[in-house]
């Protein structure tokens, strides 16, 4: 088996299977180059939960076969070379002989066999639909802020879902949820630990409709030329956050601030600068009947409490704006507070982590918008946001009490 090809090409090709390579000192330590019809693949898989099989695009191949290299060695060896290389495997010694104009050298093949099923799982998966690359990825990059890390205390909130046309994730404090008409029809469960590499995979094939397929308790993501990226389907249940929130897109709540995010967080590491840094609640001030002052935030240090004053950047809205014809979903829910009167009692002041609200603004815009309302004695700060794909996203952070 010889198969031949531009040491570009399979760099391009070994960098996206290698976000999925294993460190075990074992097969999944190495690349699988097999053939398939014409073309040759290379796979890679990092236990227990993923794996990636990437065509070799403008090689050639004779004979069919597969064999592994190490994963960590031949990345060394094809990005010390240039031009086209040849990868000629012996069947009875197990040796590549790697070659190209700047010299050649040696590799040691496992067998390949012994590499986990996942090909055969890829084959035997059925199609769910296809899905904007740039969608999905934007509703991974939407969400991933939200996901617990703690999979030790709650493994069921330590991924993210989509369910109903909508993707859900939340940490136990904070809750984002993301929409797109993409999703419908869609379920998926998503470890946080596979969002960064599905998103690296996502974002090679950016522009390409990606399939979803489901398998043997397993989910692909295959593109336009056939590569494929692969997880192991996650046993958990999701809480009942997806029935509690689902419509949070279409929430107007008592308050709304449009406030310059730059100017919010000048505020917040102002007032950080005189705290102990254990100190996270921050205190939000902003009366109706001061309308003539500015929102307030501020902290209780160790001595005097400190205080910031925010700006409030201008908006260029009358009675005859038509709401509807708002595109931006933060202007228009402050649009439409100027223009309801706000229901129940007024939310003169409220207490949030500042760590937590922080993460949010990581996909704020310069001007950040958001809400806040009474819920008995608790509240929550809602945010709304939307990105160029047409994703649509809202983030609820709750008060601290």
């Amino acid at each position: 088996m010889k198969i031949t090809i531009s040491s570009t090409d399979l760099k391009e090709s070994l960098g996206i299977a290698s976000n999925t390579l294993g460190s075990n000192s074992d097969i999944t330590k190495h690349f699988i180059f097999t053939t398939e019809g014409t073309g040759v693949n290379v796979m890679s898989c990092s236990p227990p939960r993923q794996f990636s099989k990437i065509p070799l695009i403008g090689a050639t191949v004779q004979e069919s076969g597969s064999f592994s290299i190490e994963g960590e060695k031949i990345l060394k060896a094809v990005g010390a070379v240039e031009g086209a290389l040849d990868l000629s495997f012996n069947e009875e010694t197990k040796e590549i002989n790697f070659k190209s104009g700047f010299g050649d050298g040696t590799f040691s093949s496992l067998d390949p066999e012994s590499f986990p099923p996942w090909n055969t799982k890829l084959s035997e998966a059925t199609l769910v639909k296809s899905i904007s690359s740039t969608v999905l990825y934007d509703i991974l990059n939407s969400l991933k802020t939200y996901v617990s890390t703690d999979e030790s205390r709650r493994p069921e909130l330590s991924m993210l879902v989509v369910e109903n046309g909508k993707g859900y994730a939340c940490d136990g404090f904070l809750l984002g949820i993301s929409r797109n008409d993409e999703l419908n029809g869609l379920n998926l469960k998503i470890h946080q630990k596979d969002i960064a590499p599905l998103q690296k995979f996502l974002k090679a094939y950016d522009g390409n409709a990606i399939e979803i397929l489901k398998g043997d308790q397993a989910t692909f993501f295959r593109a336009e030329d056939g590569a494929a990226f692969g997880v192991m389907d996650l046993p958990y249940t999701y809480p009942p956050i997806t029935e509690q929130y689902a419509e949070a897109f279409d929430w107007t709540p008592r308050r709304v601030w449009r406030l310059s995010k730059e100017n919010f967080l000048k505020g917040l590491n102002f007032l950080t600068a005189f705290v102990d840094k254990t100190n996270l609640k921050v205190t939000f001030k902003d009366p109706e009947d001061e309308s003539l002052l500015p929102p307030q935030i501020s902290m209780k240090g160790g001595g005097n409490p400190v205080s910031y004053n925010l700006q409030v950047p201008d908006f260029d809205f009358d009675d005859g704006t038509d709401i509807d014809s708002i595109t931006d979903l933060g202007d228009k829910m402050y649009a439409t507070r100027l223009r309801e009167a706000g229901e129940g009692d007024d939310v003169p002041s409220f207490e949030f982590n500042y760590m937590s609200v922080k993460k949010v603004l990581d996909s704020q815009d310069n001007i950040m918008v958001f809400g806040c309302s009474r819920e008995a004695k608790r509240g929550y700060m809602l945010f709304k946001s939307e990105y160029s794909s047409g994703v649509q996203s809202v983030a609820i952070v709750s008060w601290m009490v």
